[in-house]
Order: structure tokens, then C-alpha cells, then sequence
């Protein structure tokens, strides 16, 4: 087994074995979600994205109900959270903590994508990671949650208008999918 999955790695570490992991896009409404995909690919709420050496399925349903049915194989979770809209921190948490309880979930890696910190009222990530929960105060200071029940979890901030920050998301999701 080990030699299998040592050459199945360095295979598509130079990009001679695709795979096609599918990753589900959430977030509220005007987060982010249709400009991220039209950054990388323009089309419909379903999409092949080639990144690389790997290529995925995406699929673009918001946070609420639909989501809940298109969830049955999906390997990767972005959420996406507007980080120049505080106001909108509380409802982004509680739909993000829905969707962290889904059964269905429990072992699938989640990129969160604080996205338009080019505005202005943009919050840091310390202070998004606060707010929807993904950090606390410990003795030396603020602690990241990296993890959520075995469950790794990412942050990454940036600007979807700018073409920042979704490419090291992609990268750190393809790197959980190579373990």
C-alpha cells in the first residue's frame, strides 16, 4: 500500500495523474461566491476547474437548504465570509457552525475565504477568526483553531476582485486530498 500511494502521489505531485476531488462553495449572499468562480473559470453554479495538476468539481449553492441534498461525495468545503461587512459576522457564523455539524462533512477539509479585504471596514483575519469562531484567547495570546473534531480547517484572507488569496486556498485544500 505504501508503494502505491507513493507513486500515486509523485504522480500527481508533476501532474500525471489528475484527480478530481469536488469541492462545495458556500457562504451568504454578495460573500464572494460567483466572483471566485468567474476569477477561475467563467460558468454556472457546477463547474470543472483545472488548477494545476489537479482539476475539480465545484459547486456554487449558497448556505442555505439546497446544499444540504448535493453533499453525498464531497471532498472540500471553501466558505466564504465578507470581511468588510462586520455586521454580517453573526448570521455568517451561525451558517457556518450548520454546515460544520453536517454528518455528511465530518472528515472534509474546510478552506474559509475572508474575501474583499481591498474595501474599506475590511476586518483582519485575527478579528474574522474571532468572529465566526476559529480563534481564541490563550495565555500567550491569540490562539488559531486549526481543527474542529479532527477536521482541518484554514483561513485565508484576501480579495476575489483583486485575484488574491483563492489560489494558496486551492493549494492548501489539494494538499489535504494528497494525505
Amino acid at each position: 500500500m505504501f508503494v502505491y500511494n507513493w507513486f500515486k502521489d509523485t504522480l500527481s505531485s508533476i501532474g500525471l495523474l489528475k484527480q478530481k476531488p469536488r469541492i462545495l462553495i458556500l457562504g451568504l449572499d454578495n460573500a464572494g461566491k460567483a466572483t471566485l468562480l468567474y476569477r477561475v473559470k467563467v460558468g454556472s453554479w457546477a463547474q470543472e476547474l483545472d488548477l494545476g495538476s489537479m482539476s475539480y468539481s465545484t459547486y456554487d449553492v449558497g448556505v442555505y437548504n439546497f446544499w444540504k441534498n448535493n453533499i453525498s461525495t464531497i471532498d472540500g468545503v471553501i466558505y466564504i465570509v465578507d470581511a468588510s461587512d462586520p455586521s454580517r459576522f453573526e448570521e455568517s457564523k451561525k451558517a457556518l457552525d450548520e454546515v460544520l455539524a453536517a454528518p455528511k462533512l465530518a472528515n472534509v477539509p474546510f478552506a474559509i475565504f475572508g474575501n474583499k479585504i481591498d474595501r474599506n471596514g475590511a476586518v483582519s483575519e485575527e478579528d474574522l477568526r474571532f468572529a465566526i469562531g476559529l480563534a481564541k484567547k490563550g495565555i500567550s495570546g491569540t490562539e488559531k483553531i486549526n481543527e474542529i473534531d479532527g477536521r482541518p480547517i484554514e483561513v485565508f484572507m484576501g480579495s476575489f476582485a483583486k485575484d488574491t488569496s483563492y489560489p494558496e486556498g486551492f493549494k492548501w485544500l489539494r494538499s489535504k486530498f494528497l494525505k
